[in-house]
């Protein structure tokens, strides 16, 4: 992949945020590698991306995708057309499924980056 563009919900933010979300989707976070394969991913997102620590972003994934799908939600509560589109594949409910299975996971991830 060269580039990626995806202006759907784009605003100014920080930084690690954009990363996180990147690692969220491309390492990627919301499915299960294994701790080992998840650091070492997480790792080279970090590293290409430089001056952001695996560990930091890591932290900063689960507030990042709560964020998302608060955004699809109310969206879809205003009757957004390509909000209401994801909720037909079962979004955002999809979605936090997978962050909640993250969440179980961290602990092992952490100690993989370790």
């Amino acid at each position: 992949v060269a580039g990626v563009f995806d202006w759907d919900m784009a605003g100014p933010g920080a930084p690690i945020d954009d990363v996180a979300f990147a690692a969220w989707s491309f390492v990627p976070l919301w499915r299960d590698l294994g701790p080992a394969e998840t650091a070492r991913r997480l790792l080279l997102v970090c590293g290409c991306y430089g001056g952001l620590a695996a560990a930091d972003v890591l932290r900063v994934v689960g507030t990042r995708i709560e964020d998302a799908t608060a955004r699809i939600r109310a969206g879809q509560q205003a009757g957004d057309v390509g909000m209401l589109n994801l909720a037909r594949i079962g979004e955002p409910d999809n979605t936090l499924r997978a962050l909640s299975g993250l969440r179980g996971r961290l602990p092992t991830i952490e100690a993989a980056l370790r």
